[in-house]
């Protein structure tokens, strides 16, 4: 099965993916932010939102899963068992997230 196919999978839970899945996937530049759960608010020591693929048991650097930054000191991989980390969304942590803003485009401040 190729690692596209298994993160389609993993979207609506069909299959639920290991360390070594999702390292495939890295590699392959497809997880996308839309495949990213953020806790809600545990950071790495890089200072990002930890989180985890959708299908996977285990949070991690949500930079380092996204790609957008690899050095540097991180969270190593944190499982589910091991580690209670509210997720965005969770009951426990209403409103609460450390998914990163959206930047908006062409919004300019007028000058004072």
């Amino acid at each position: 099965m190729t690692a596209k196919a298994k993160l389609y999978l993993a979207r609506f839970g069909i299959l639920k993916l290991d360390v070594d899945a999702v390292e495939q996937l890295m590699r392959q530049n497809l997880i996308t932010d839309r495949d990213l759960v953020y806790s809600a608010w545990a950071r790495c020591e890089c200072g990002a939102g930890l989180a985890h693929v959708r299908g996977a048991a285990f949070w991690c650097c949500s930079a380092v899963l996204s790609g957008r930054m690899i050095t540097g000191g991180h969270e190593g991989v944190l499982p589910f068992s091991d580690y209670c980390i509210p997720a965005e969304g969770d009951a426990s942590a209403p409103g609460e997230t450390t998914r990163p803003a959206k930047k908006t485009k062409g919004v300019t401040r007028a000058a004072v």
